[in-house]
């Protein structure tokens, strides 16, 4: 569980936890307890630090391969949108969130049957 009054995260393993009345052990308070998960529309704890590396795709010699997302949690169309890094996709099956035309290579199966190709693509651009 994680207290947003002071910020104390603490396991409750197995055990019940009421958020009407259980509180936080180290401050007390009952308001702002919540599981330690991120909830659709919160932020995640890594994403502004995620979000930084989406600035080195200005880069024509930067590579980004996305792997197994549908992105729409995180909008990884328009971070990469009109950036002229090369830009790989794979996942099992296409996502309306993910428009093939923004990436140069793009592969619907699995990372285990893909790995090598995608291996031979960054090898193929750093050589270029």
């Amino acid at each position: 569980m994680q207290c947003l009054s002071c910020g104390n995260i603490w396991k409750i393993g197995y055990d019940e936890f009421d958020t009407a009345k259980d509180r936080c052990p180290k401050c007390g308070s009952l308001k702002g307890v919540k599981p330690k998960i991120v909830f659709f529309y919160e932020s995640a704890p890594l994403y502004k630090d995620m979000m930084k590396y989406f600035d080195l795709l200005s880069n024509p010699k930067s590579i980004l391969v996305v792997i197994g997302t549908m992105g729409n949690v995180v909008p990884v169309a328009d971070m990469i949108e009109g950036t002229p890094a090369k830009k790989i996709l794979c996942n099992k099956e296409p996502s309306k969130f993910l428009p093939e035309d923004l990436f140069d290579k793009v592969y619907y199966e699995s990372i285990e049957s893909t790995i090598t190709k995608i291996e031979d693509d960054i090898s193929s651009w750093w050589e270029s």
